[in-house]
């Protein structure tokens, strides 16, 4: 959801759904953890923009509820922003120049030791300007895995992301030696 606040500019909302068999249950619940799943990802976006790392400002959180919460992140828009899933649906080949950016952040995100979770081309954001952006950083989490383990498994994710929904195969990464 986008929200235009009048000193902040245009923000988008972050809802925290459940998913799995308990999403019957209770879709936007959460049982309290040490912090809240908002917290969490806002803190991840404050440590990688502290490392320079292309991530949507994030602005706050808020939660409602003592044992079952509710969450929402409150970040900046990223202007003009089109996934990397979008772009290769329109022009493959276009989509391929961005493929060499999202190695090198992967990379990145190596050296820091953070697994993100879900990296796939649905979470890869390219601005109006042709700047790419990671988001999604939901369960994201610092990692003592091997840098190429990292590596390896990043890479894999990817792969079979761009297999399952039928995406340009110009956006496979190599597999590290």
């Amino acid at each position: 959801d986008f929200m235009n606040l009048p000193s902040w500019g245009k923000i988008v909302v972050k809802h925290y759904l459940r998913g799995g068999l308990i999403r019957h249950v209770s879709h936007r619940h959460h049982l309290r953890g040490s912090q809240s799943r908002g917290e969490a990802e806002f803190r991840m976006l404050q440590t990688l923009r502290e490392h320079n790392f292309p991530v949507p400002e994030p602005l706050g959180w808020a939660e409602q509820g003592r044992l079952w919460v509710q969450t929402w992140l409150f970040i900046a828009e990223i202007p003009q922003a089109r996934t990397l899933a979008e772009i290769s649906c329109s022009d493959r080949e276009g989509a391929a120049t961005f493929l060499a950016e999202v190695s090198n952040l992967i990379d990145r995100l190596c050296d820091l030791k953070i697994h993100h979770v879900d990296l796939h081309p649905g979470n890869v954001v390219v601005d109006g300007n042709d700047h790419v952006f990671l988001i999604d950083f939901d369960k994201a989490a610092p990692t003592t895995e091997s840098t190429s383990a990292l590596r390896d498994r990043y890479h894999r994710r990817w792969n079979r992301a761009i297999a399952k929904h039928a995406l340009s195969a110009g956006l496979k990464l190599p597999l590290p030696a």
